[in-house]
């Protein structure tokens, strides 16, 4: 395999618009090739104009070894928490982006809210990485509706996790992990927490 240059991708990676830290973005490039040998495919929930999905996506492509393709789900609406980007959209965005890193053929995209949607993810799901909605409802109806679907060994991962400005998304990660020992930390960079599906949950998520 043809050595890559980290220094060069993430450097790339960086131009595009977003809300990832350097290490944020390094840690997602690496999770792929943390999952190569859990069943299910990566679905990420919220990504704005691409900048996660292609972190993921060039993970898979250069360090997994099953080279998963990535499902990304968003609305790309921009007019209600983000109004002020005078926009309606970042769907054009995000196409280009993709497009530019060569990832349209293994990020597929679906447009709707993450609750409306989930019927649409029938596969397992071996790693899930969560940063839509930061709501405490929000957060918490992604990782009731979606969790049902990590495999064994499977990871959860979220963003801004013990970030100030969304003290919601810490509040539910922990009322999860308190309610379901099946899950446990595995590690945190920055905002971004990574949790591991060790055994098949007993319990119910309390909604």
């Amino acid at each position: 395999m043809k050595q890559i240059d980290m220094t060069e991708i993430i450097g790339r990676i960086h131009k595009v618009e977003g809300f990832l830290e350097e290490w944020e973005m390094i840690t997602l490039f690496l999770l792929p090739s943390m999952v190569d040998e859990i069943e299910g495919q990566i679905v990420e929930i919220g990504t704005w104009m691409g900048k996660s999905a292609i972190c993921l996506g060039l993970g898979s492509q250069y360090v997994s070894r099953k080279k998963k393709k990535i499902v990304t789900i968003d609305t790309f609406d921009c007019r209600g928490r983000f109004g002020s980007l005078k926009r309606e959209s970042t769907l054009e965005e995000f196409k280009t982006n993709i497009s530019q890193f060569e990832l349209t053929d293994r990020v597929d995209c679906i447009i709707g809210d993450s609750r409306l949607v989930k019927d649409q993810v029938t596969d397992p799901i071996s790693l899930l990485f969560i940063d839509g909605d930061h709501s405490f409802e929000g957060v918490w109806n992604d990782i009731k509706n979606y969790s049902e679907k990590i495999s064994e060994g499977g990871l959860i991962v979220f963003h801004d996790y013990g970030y100030p400005g969304e003290p919601d998304v810490a509040k539910v990660v922990d009322q999860f992990l308190d309610r379901n020992p099946a899950y446990e930390k595995l590690m945190q960079c920055k905002t971004m927490l990574v949790i591991r599906k060790s055994v098949r949950s007993q319990e119910d998520i309390i909604p």
